[in-house]
This record gives C-alpha cells, sequence and structure tokens, in this order.
C-alpha cells in the first residue's frame, strides 16, 4: 500500500480510528476473538464472509489479528464495514499516512456536523445492564477536581460510558462536553480508553470490549467557560449568611438555606434524598482537605438522620451550628463548592454518570474528588501524539504540531524536540465556529526542550453548525 486515493485514504482514517476505539495497541494488533465477538454481534450478516477472508489471507498470528494487513485487503470489501467505522469522519485533503506507526502527517482537516458523522454505533439491541451516580466537577481558581469512579466488571462485556452534564434548572446538557478517562485499576493505573465519539443523545462517549476486571473512571471537562474568573468572596458577609433574631435565635437567609440544598443535592451521589457517610466524608474531604470518619458518630448523635443517613434538615441544622461558631469555614466551603459571591453555582459542574453494559454483571462506586488537569494532560498530550495529524512548525525538524481531531473538540499539542527551550505563537484566529479553553484563540505557549504542551483545546461554539480549525504559528 504504498499510495492510496483520496477515497481509500478516507476509509483508512475511519478504520483506524474505530480500530483503536475497539481496544487495538499502538503496534497495530487486536485480539483475534475481541475482533470476532465485536463483528459477529453488529454485522453478523457479513461476519463469516469477513472472517473467512482474514483466515484464507494469514490476518491472524498468535491469536492476534494484524489491522496493517488486513487493511490492504479490507479495502476491497469496504462496504460492510461502512455502518460501524462512521465515528466522526473528517474530510482529509492530501494526506499522508504511515500504516507502520499510525501516524497521519501533513493534512488539514474539516470537521463535519452531518448526524452520521457526530453518533457513535449503538449498542447491541440485546437487553442491557444500566448503572447511574452522580458527579461533580469543580474550577477553584484554575484547579479542576472531579470525583472519580471504580467500575467492576464480573465477566468480559461490551460497555458504554458517558456523563450528561445537568444544568441548574435540572435539566440535561449535551452541550456540555464531559469526558472519561479509563484506567486499569492496579499499581501502575494503565491507561485504557476515552470518551472519543459522540452516542446517538450528543453526549461524548466511548465504547469498549472491556476484559473483567475493576477500573478507575475520571471525568473531565476541558471547556470552561469559567476559566479564569476569580473565586473571590469579598463581598459575602456573614449577614449574607444568617438572621440573628430576638433573643439571639439564629436562622439562614433564603439565599444561603438555597445554597446548602444545591451543594447537599450534589453531593447525594446516588440521589437517595440522603447523604451516607462515604458521600459526607468525601464532601468533607474536598472542602477542607480532612475527613470526617471521626466525627461520624457525633452527626449521628446529634443530628436528624434516616436510616443511618443525614437528612437535609440535618444537613443545615449543621451548617448552622458551624456558621455560629466557624463561619470562615463555611466560607471556604461555599468557594470550594464552585460557589460565586451570589451564591449560585458558578465554578462547578454536575453530572451524571451513566455506566451500560450488553448484559454483564457491574458494580460502580464513587471516589473522593481529586485534580485531574495534570493526569488529563498527560494523557491527551500522548494521544494528540499517536494519533493526530502532524506537520513541521516553520519546517523544522524538531518542531512539530499535533492536530488531534474529535467530533467535539480538536487538541493542538506542539512538540520540541530541540535541546532549546521555544516560545511559540498559536493563533487560531481564522478558525471557524471556533473557541478555545485558553479564552483567546491567539495564545502564547512556552515549550522546554525535549518536551510536548497543549497549545489549545478547541471546540464548536455552535455545535450545530460546521467548525474549522486553523492556525498560524510564530515565534515570540
Amino acid at each position: 500500500m504504498d499510495s492510496f486515493s483520496n477515497t481509500d485514504v478516507d476509509f483508512i482514517e475511519r478504520f483506524l480510528c474505530a480500530f483503536k476505539t475497539l481496544g487495538g495497541n499502538e503496534q497495530g494488533f487486536i485480539d483475534y476473538e475481541h475482533f470476532k465477538q465485536l463483528l459477529q454481534q453488529n454485522h453478523s450478516a457479513d461476519a463469516k464472509d469477513i472472517l473467512d477472508l482474514i483466515k484464507a489471507e494469514n490476518h491472524v498470528k498468535n491469536d492476534k489479528l494484524n489491522f496493517v494487513s488486513l487493511c490492504s485487503s479490507v479495502l476491497s470489501v469496504k462496504a460492510v464495514f461502512n455502518s460501524a467505522l462512521e465515528n466522526g469522519k473528517a474530510i482529509i485533503h492530501n494526506p499522508r499516512i504511515d500504516t507502520r506507526t499510525f501516524t497521519r502527517n501533513k493534512g488539514s482537516a474539516r470537521i463535519s456536523n452531518s448526524q452520521n458523522d457526530k453518533t457513535a454505533a449503538d449498542l447491541p439491541s440485546e437487553r442491557g445492564i444500566s448503572k447511574y451516580l452522580k458527579g461533580m466537577l469543580f474550577n477553584v481558581n484554575g484547579d479542576l477536581f472531579s470525583y472519580r469512579y471504580q467500575l467492576e466488571l464480573l465477566e468480559n462485556s461490551v460497555v458504554e460510558i458517558f456523563a450528561t452534564a445537568i444544568s441548574s434548572k435540572g435539566e440535561l446538557e449535551a452541550a456540555v462536553p464531559i469526558e472519561i478517562l479509563v484506567f486499569q485499576d492496579g499499581k501502575n493505573k494503565i491507561f485504557i480508553t476515552s470518551s472519543t465519539l459522540k452516542n446517538n443523545d450528543g453526549y461524548c462517549s466511548l465504547k469498549f470490549n472491556f476484559k473483567k476486571g475493576k477500573y478507575i473512571l475520571i471525568p473531565i471537562l476541558l471547556k470552561w467557560n469559567v476559566m479564569g474568573k476569580s473565586n473571590s468572596f469579598d463581598s459575602l458577609n456573614l449577614e449574607s449568611l444568617i438572621h440573628v433574631e430576638e433573643e439571639s435565635n439564629i436562622t439562614l437567609t433564603p439565599a444561603c438555606e438555597n445554597a446548602l440544598r444545591i451543594i447537599f443535592d450534589c453531593i447525594d451521589l446516588d440521589e437517595n434524598g440522603l447523604l451516607n457517610q462515604s458521600e459526607f466524608d468525601y464532601f468533607i474531604r474536598h472542602t477542607s482537605g480532612e475527613t470526617a470518619a471521626e466525627e461520624w458518630t457525633t452527626i449521628e448523635d446529634n443530628f436528624k438522620m434516616e436510616n443511618h443517613q443525614l437528612t437535609f434538615d440535618g444537613f443545615l441544622e449543621l451548617y448552622k451550628m458551624v456558621l455560629q461558631t466557624d463561619p470562615s469555614d463555611v466560607m471556604n466551603m461555599l468557594q470550594q463548592m464552585g460557589m460565586n459571591e451570589s451564591l449560585e453555582l458558578e465554578n462547578a459542574m454536575p453530572f451524571r454518570l451513566v455506566v451500560k453494559s450488553t448484559g454483564a454483571k457491574l458494580n460502580i462506586h464513587p471516589l473522593p474528588v481529586s485534580p485531574f488537569r495534570e493526569v488529563s494532560d498527560k494523557v491527551l498530550r500522548k494521544l494528540a501524539v499517536e494519533q493526530g495529524v502532524s506537520r513541521k512548525v516553520k519546517n523544522m525538524n524538531d518542531l512539530f504540531l499535533f492536530n488531534h481531531r474529535l467530533a467535539h473538540r480538536a487538541t493542538l499539542v506542539i512538540q520540541n524536540q530541540s535541546h532549546s527551550r521555544i516560545m511559540l505563537k498559536l493563533d487560531c484566529n481564522k478558525s471557524i465556529n471556533c473557541e478555545s479553553h485558553r479564552g483567546s484563540l491567539d495564545f502564547s505557549v512556552e515549550v522546554l526542550p525535549r518536551t510536548s504542551i497543549i497549545g489549545h483545546h478547541l471546540f464548536p461554539v455552535d455545535n450545530t453548525q460546521e467548525w474549522m480549525v486553523e492556525c498560524t504559528e510564530s515565534f515570540n
């Protein structure tokens, strides 16, 4: 396969993305039984012919399917794959593809927003299992945090995972692109997969054939419209939170009680209207850095409980007491939970995590709130370098720009292979219908020697319209 037609290149691009989404490794191989199972689930009518072709042409060795050799053969029968490969098709202009390393070089892409382009294939139609848990993402003075989750699968299964943002009115927000990173739950926390597609409802989704075991799920939000806003509480005082009535009776202001109701609902992860010990402990860990395990017995003895869980009335009484003894602690809690001076949830995003299995039994448990920027930057840099379209910057042999395009996001990564520090300006103002997580489409980055750095995460301003990324680089 020394040369390709434009049609063949477009097919290979989509096949390659699907191959990696289904679990293919970086050397171009996929577990044959895994591939066969997915093929039979989604294209049972054509599966025998395809498997016969694979067998006849010796594409399987040591129980591994060789993608590179298969790709050459499958071009002649690619029609049977089309419905399975629609996963964010890009129109490629004059690309060159190295199938040995899966690197796509010297290409530009225009992102199409047709219905087929933005949706993932449906799960198999058999009855499955769905589980839900609530969560929160936080942006506290630019530091990004989220709840994490442990997923345990009791058998091998195709699983879909996505998160639905929840607006201040309690409505689901498909326009907010919450992504999920998945790692093996073990000593090394090996990265497995992430949300690269959009499902039929418009949510960032991943669909993967997981093996039996435990996994860590990390929800991330890169498109923070509040990025750069201050979490200052200078204008918020104690009188905004409590009223002191005759005979020193203390009551919460309506604004304070409403803020506490919002927070209570956000940290009620199983949405049963009560806070269990783990939910309350995760909340205290995030807002104070301390554990509440030792105080739980005191809370049980002094505040309204139901089935050994804290009620909302008990939660209000607890914070009424704290406001009288240590109001600064409540101010800090409100700030850490993403409230602004007007006691509105401005710097946090509630969401509902959805896990769907084709039938395998599964368990999912929330884990404490943790920062995610460092781990997400590392993973997304790696994915951009491995899967993105690359080109030299200013024809330099040791400076590259990688453009990793998904249906909902494009990530630009600068890789500096030289031994010198470089200051590079990335001007994306000529892009169409785009906004950057930087807050500006024109941004300068410092790239240290032998490192890579994210320049922009770019998103469509209007999800219903086409969007195009164009970047001009210059040295500062």
